[in-house]
């Protein structure tokens, strides 16, 4: 009775889900390769050739449970709270694990650190450098990936929020 679900994305909100998230999908499945395989389409979801499911969900645990699925990114996890402001990285994090069990699914957990505590953060502390961990845990600077950011912006954005720039442009997580 389980719905096969390739990917989902789950992201902070309804509307980063499905601006950002959704989006992205929408990117892959333009292409001539990729397009044939959608059978339908909705605002939040893609149908594929033989029944399965590619959708985006808000980071709401409760969203997770009872899916079998391939593939889950979990966007921004360092950022997922409820709407009473309590976090919601770990509980997220474990409703996703159960729903990748039978099908020896991938889970991708993305996200610009921020404080020195959470899920991302422990994550980190734990598997990132060793290479006896099973988690592959990479960090790495806005400059790196994205080699074309305009310098004299960032500088600006250095000069005005000092801590933000620490965490969103050099991937590092905040102490104070």
């Amino acid at each position: 009775g389980e719905r096969n679900v390739a990917v989902i994305g789950v992201a902070q909100d309804s509307r980063a889900s499905i601006r950002v998230l959704f989006g992205y999908v929408l990117g892959f499945f333009e292409s001539p390769l990729l397009a044939p395989l959608v059978v339908s389409r909705t605002a939040d979801s893609l149908t594929l050739q033989g029944g399965v499911l590619v959708t985006v969900l808000p980071c709401r645990p409760a969203a997770l449970r009872g899916l079998r699925c391939r593939f889950v990114v979990l966007d921004e996890i360092a950022h997922f709270r409820s709407s009473e402001n309590l976090p919601l990285d770990r509980d997220t994090w474990r409703a996703a694990l159960p729903s990748l069990l039978t099908t020896r699914g991938k889970l991708l957990a993305l996200s610009s650190p921020w404080a020195a505590s959470g899920l991302a953060y422990d994550l980190h502390r734990a598997h990132y450098g060793r290479d006896d961990s099973p988690l592959l845990v990479w960090q790495s600077p806005g400059t790196v990936l994205h080699p074309t950011l305009d310098k004299g912006f960032l500088a600006h954005l250095r000069e005005i929020d000092p801590d933000s720039a620490r965490a969103e442009l050099d991937a590092e997580f905040l102490t104070n």
